[in-house]
């Protein structure tokens, strides 16, 4: 069996997810965000993905912790 190489993946999840993240506003755009792997491998696109998301939901409520306690960002 052969896997996609973690810089593989994280390179194309960087690419793809990691773009798209970059529009995300708040939380509504982040539900809206529709991901698929039609290989369904080993998962490593969705693992990778998944994270991605989680990612960017812990900075935005990061971020917006810091604003509402009058923080700079």
């Amino acid at each position: 069996m052969y896997y996609t190489p973690d810089y593989i993946v994280n390179y194309i999840v960087a690419k793809t997810v990691g773009e798209k993240l970059k529009t995300c506003k708040n939380f509504e755009d982040l539900l809206n965000i529709q991901i698929c792997d039609p290989a369904c491998g080993s998962g490593s696109f969705l693992i990778a993905a998944y994270n991605a998301l989680i990612e960017w939901t812990i900075q935005y409520y990061e971020n917006k912790i810091k604003i509402q306690k009058g923080e700079s960002q």
